[in-house]
């Protein structure tokens, strides 16, 4: 305690959560900056929306990012379309119940470019992040923004922070199956509310997690700090 209060003027953390987690801890809330992180680099905004139903997941391939909750969530959707795009210990297990469960529209591309992925959100419906640990930011709900597609989240962590319902994107339980599987069909079954979504992710964007913006806010709480 003794370091942080002496020889720091400003803490900067991207959500409340990780503020109030911080604050738990014994740090002064006083010192505590809560700055967003951001994309340096615009993937630029979509100029389509596919017209048939897809979904695309971002991420490392683990139990706590909800992986298989969302396989299991995609039982009776069977050939609708999802695109997994990352790797990780669980791909051999996930792959193994997605060939049990004849899952025929899920697809594993393993790790892709940045470029590549950013291609692949633009093309979903949404981006889906079922994590279930408790995320402190979630930079891919951001790329998905930037790009104007609407994501479906559970609402752990700061994700309920960036993610409002209904307006740029959809919240469900995490870790539960009838929850998730709930949203995906009520996305799929209404696109053009899932459009008008994404177009508030890009507005999001647009207004708190540019390059351009946050290097100005760093550079207000640096000067705050010198004060």
């Amino acid at each position: 305690g003794a370091f942080h209060s002496k020889f720091v003027d400003r803490f900067i953390v991207p959500s409340d959560f990780c503020k109030q987690k911080y604050v738990k801890g014994g740090f002064s809330a006083g010192k505590i900056v809560v700055k967003p992180n951001f994309l340096l680099d615009d993937p630029g905004q979509r100029d389509f929306v596919p017209e048939t139903a897809n979904f695309s997941f971002v991420g490392r391939l683990t139990r706590e990012k909800g992986l298989m909750t969302m396989l299991e969530a995609w039982g009776p959707l069977k050939d609708l379309p999802l695109q997994i795009v990352g790797d990780g210990p669980l791909r051999a297990e996930a792959e193994q119940l997605v060939r049990e469960r004849h899952l025929a529209g899920v697809r594993f591309l393993g790790q892709q470019s940045q470029q590549r992925t950013m291609d692949i959100i633009k093309k979903s419906h949404a981006l889906i992040l079922p994590s279930e640990c408790s995320e402190t930011f979630g930079i891919v709900v951001v790329e998905a923004f930037a790009c104007g597609v609407p994501v479906i989240v559970s609402g752990l962590g700061a994700l309920g922070e960036i993610v409002t319902e209904g307006e740029n994107g959809l919240l469900f339980d995490a870790g539960k199956v009838e929850s998730l599987r709930s949203k995906i069909e009520w996305a799929t079954a209404h696109p053009e509310q899932l459009q008008r979504m994404g177009v508030a992710g890009r507005k999001a964007y647009d207004s708190r997690y540019t390059g351009a913006m946050n290097i100005l806010r760093l550079e207000d709480i640096y000067s705050q700090a010198q004060q």
